[in-house]
């Protein structure tokens, strides 16, 4: 899957086509999808409010707020403590917002059952599928990048097609390159993993984006995505830290983007 720069938390069109137009300026395009990702949890499905009511919108506004180009990846990144019925909740939403609307899902979700995705990607194969590996999924392998290697074997290489290392939870809280290293290498000396795309989240801004610079040294198709600092103090999405965010990243990335080219 090709790498991609996301932003999470998206809650109307407008916030998508100035993030898009913004994008497009920097010529990241050219190398790197720009991620939209909407955020949905088995609360909002079943209609009820969200605890982060600037961050989720209602599921009948999510069509609304997805615009379509090769240029995005437009994700659902779903929450559920409910896991056992995750195939029914995935297509659930996929006929609520419309397939043809949206790329897939990035499941925030501890490890969950990959006879569920699987019973999923029976129905759509088309859609791509994150593995997002949080707090509560590190806790469950004992933060040990060995047992990382061998949770992710689990999963047949057809079902997910990008993993994103995230200890923030859109919580704000800085990820630790050094520590991001050992994973990233677990995950980089598997061959099976070498199709599967890889993230790293946590508290990126343009005040953090030089955390970046070593671990794209060490993953040169890495992917990043940036929720919780690209909010002003009243919990919305900040158009000018998303512009700092991009303008940033553009700057951090061009050098991966032409040592790229050159191989």
């Amino acid at each position: 899957m090709k790498p991609y720069i996301g932003i999470t938390g998206f809650m109307s069109r407008d916030e998508v086509k100035w993030a898009w137009d913004m994008f497009k300026k920097t010529q990241l395009a050219l190398d790197y999808m720009l991620m939209v990702g909407v955020l949905a949890s088995i609360k909002t499905l079943y209609g009820h409010t969200n605890k982060w009511p600037n961050r989720y919108p209602t599921v009948e506004n999510i069509s609304g707020i997805f615009i379509q180009d090769s240029g995005m990846l437009n994700l659902v990144h779903y929450n559920s403590k409910n896991t056992d019925m995750l195939f029914v909740q995935l297509m659930a939403l996929t006929e609520l917002i419309g397939p043809e609307l949206f790329n897939g899902f990035q499941l925030n979700i501890a490890w969950p059952n990959e006879l569920e995705i699987l019973a999923y990607k029976a129905r759509y194969p088309d859609k791509k599928i994150v593995l997002q590996v949080g707090g509560d999924a590190f806790e469950m392998i004992e933060n040990s990048p060995e047992k990382l290697v061998e949770r992710l074997m689990m999963y047949d290489v057809e079902l997910i097609d990008c993993i994103l290392l995230d200890l923030s939870g859109g919580k704000r809280k800085t990820l630790d390159p050094e520590n991001l290293k050992n994973y990233l290498a677990a995950i980089d000396k598997e061959s099976g993993f070498h199709d599967m795309g890889v993230g790293v989240a946590g508290g990126l801004s343009c005040d953090t984006m030089l955390l970046i610079k070593s671990l794209l040294k060490q993953v040169s198709y890495l992917s990043i995505d940036a929720e919780g600092k690209l909010r002003n103090e009243n919990d919305h999405l900040d158009m000018g830290f998303i512009e700092g965010y991009i303008r940033k990243a553009a700057e951090i990335f061009r050098v991966n983007i032409l040592r790229n080219r050159k191989i």
